[in-house]
């Protein structure tokens, strides 16, 4: 049974006295959550104490809520996840605690708005009552705007792409579409088969793969890699001139790696998709252990790579898709 799927059946979304929390330590302890018991908290913002007191408060405060007991059960289960992992980013760090300890993806601007509460619920500090004001104007603003119960109805994904890049169009009206064809932008950690994938889904598509041209000059994994990107942008210039679609295989880890790119053929006049592809952490290290010497990425390498992450937004492209594989 994983993780989501016993907590599911832990949890109680009628009482905070139903919360199993020695359990739920126990399935979340390699997040680290145990370790939020007794790490202090700056006292004139979190006078309740350390970060589980205040994880338990802000539970216990969603739990009791006119916007968790009308969510759906599936949604219910999801929101009180996410305060329960709220703030376990504190747990590695002091110095970025807003970075690292915001769980926001998957959820509505109006689930956002009800956890942001419940965090503010869940602590003892003078600012509470203003800061949870601050909150309703967004939550108002959001209704205004068209994009309380989910995202903004753009016209088409070409208009949505144009106006968040920062052109002057209006989102309500479809923007002329005059591309030519697809390029499509492949992302993930080594060892989450994005050649598989690619081999299974665009067969016979030109690729351009970081891989490919390493090893033809020469270069490895962990060597200076400003001649292989050179090498892979003209290869990409060459399909772009010709007005001819294909893919571009390699980590992407970053947006602004992946920007560049999308960049580049935007400049041509192409579509871009791209897809982020992920798998299980030990699935990922058996497929990379898989692999030939050469192209063997060591484990620290990976984990390094991970640590730098940005999953790509759905922005950041006129098409943006997440597959697990």
């Amino acid at each position: 049974m994983g993780i989501v799927s016993e907590l599911e059946g832990l949890l109680s979304v009628d009482s905070s006295d139903g919360i199993a929390w020695d359990r739920v330590e126990e399935l979340l302890e390699p997040s680290g959550f145990a370790r939020m018991r007794g790490l202090p908290q700056n006292p004139v913002f979190h006078g309740e104490g350390d970060v589980m007191t205040h994880t338990r408060m802000v539970c216990e405060w969603l739990l009791g809520s006119d916007g968790f007991r009308a969510a759906s059960h599936g949604r219910r289960v999801a929101l009180l996840l996410a305060a329960l992992l709220h703030d376990v980013g504190k747990t590695r760090t002091t110095r970025e605690v807003a970075a690292v300890g915001e769980l926001v993806c998957g959820f509505t601007w109006r689930e956002l708005c009800l956890l942001s509460e419940a965090d503010l619920r869940g602590r003892i500090a003078g600012d509470v009552d203003e800061r949870v004001e601050g909150i309703e104007l967004c939550r108002m603003f959001a209704d205004e705007a068209g994009c309380l119960e989910g995202p903004f109805g753009f016209a088409d994904a070409h208009t949505r792409r144009a106006y968040l890049s920062g052109k002057n169009v209006s989102p309500e009206y479809a923007l002329f579409d005059g591309t030519w064809g697809e390029v499509t932008l492949v992302c993930g950690l080594p060892g989450t088969g994005k050649d598989t994938w690619i081999e299974r889904h665009l067969p016979g598509a030109p690729v351009v793969s970081l891989d490919d041209v390493r090893r033809e000059v020469g270069v490895g994994p962990q060597d200076e890699q400003g001649r292989v990107i050179q090498e892979a942008t003209e290869r990409a210039r060459v399909c772009l001139r010709d007005r001819r679609p294909f893919v571009w295989n390699a980590t992407n880890l970053t947006v602004r790696t992946r920007s560049r790119i999308v960049g580049l053929c935007e400049s041509y006049g192409a579509h871009v998709r791209i897809v982020y592809l992920e798998a299980p952490w030990d699935v990922t290290l058996e497929r990379n252990d898989a692999r030939s010497g050469d192209e063997r990425v060591p484990v620290g390498v990976i984990e390094r790579m991970l640590a730098r992450f940005e999953p790509p937004l759905p922005g950041e492209a006129d098409a943006v898709e997440w597959r697990c594989v």
